[in-house]
């Protein structure tokens, strides 16, 4: 469904669909959910949220990156009183976890990947889950791996991106995704 979240909302309640998926993030960033699992709308909309031990999202979604030349010193200033040190360890985890298991596909581009990075409730430790599918989701693999320590730095990231992936890659062996595209 293109346009808006109003226009998307629009569609549901003019029964042009039937069910609707939004970015729990979005619809938190625009103000319109309420204590009583309904989204702000005439009429409301109830939702509910789907816990990424049933859908992970994509690798690196919510995610706000921003690039400058190295060599401006003023703007790398700038940029590091916004850095946000847990999206960026997020990020890189889930990044490095994409670039391991894009070996799979044999087409160009990516095979079906999904990756999530965060810390623990307690802060205590890091935790990651990914999976890549086949593209009918006949075929899942999953896997999991954590972290301890809360001063989690981007080369620990790396590192175990980078694992996760080497083990999704050995659980599919060869030709996986062949016979797909």
């Amino acid at each position: 469904i293109r346009g808006n979240v109003d226009a998307r909302l629009e569609a549901l309640e003019n029964g042009d669909i039937d069910a609707l998926i939004l970015a729990m993030a979005g619809v938190k960033r625009l103000g319109i959910i309420d204590d009583v699992k309904s989204i702000k709308h005439d009429p409301p909309c109830y939702y509910n949220h789907i816990p990424i031990e049933t859908m992970l999202p994509g690798c690196g979604q919510g995610v706000v990156a921003i690039t400058c030349r190295s060599d401006n010193r003023d703007v790398l200033s700038l940029l590091q009183e916004v850095d946000d040190h847990e999206s960026r360890i997020a990020a890189t985890t889930e990044r490095a976890f994409l670039d391991t298991v894009q070996k799979l596909s044999p087409w160009d581009g990516r095979p079906p990947v999904a990756g999530f990075m965060r810390p623990s409730e307690k802060r205590t430790e890091w935790l990651f889950n990914g999976l890549v599918a086949t593209p009918d989701g006949a075929q899942v693999l999953r896997v999991q791996d954590s972290c301890e320590g809360n001063r989690y730095n981007e080369e620990m990231a790396q590192h175990l991106g980078q694992i996760a992936g080497e083990q999704v890659v050995k659980m599919a062996g060869d030709g996986f995704l062949d016979g797909y595209f």
